[in-house]
């Protein structure tokens, strides 16, 4: 994990699935997204989560509420994909709310 939190790859395969995510096969998008749920409920990500994005930054607020919206969302439409996708889904809602109330 030190590695995936020193490059900040989880932000940044964020920013190529909301690039690209229209033109790469549902089936990819979702284990693109199921590998980034793997990360957020990991115990490291879980501990520490601001080491991993960035809430000063309102750019990289904005692209994770977005990756919630345009692609978090159509993936989930059955239990099974709900399943595997919800701590990734669960930590953008947290940090959602987080902005709220600020």
């Amino acid at each position: 994990m030190p590695l995936i939190r020193e490059r900040k790859i989880f932000t940044k395969a964020i920013n190529v699935l909301l690039m690209f995510g229209t033109s790469i096969l549902t089936a990819h998008r979702f284990k693109a997204c199921d590998a980034l749920s793997l990360i957020a409920q990991s115990e490291d990500f879980v501990t520490t989560p601001t080491q991993y994005y960035d809430t000063s930054n309102s750019k990289e607020m904005n692209l994770l509420l977005d990756f919630r919206e345009q692609i978090i969302a159509p993936l989930m439409t059955d239990f099974e994909s709900r399943k595997a996708l919800r701590p990734l889904a669960d930590v953008i809602d947290r940090l959602k709310r987080q902005l709220s109330r600020k």
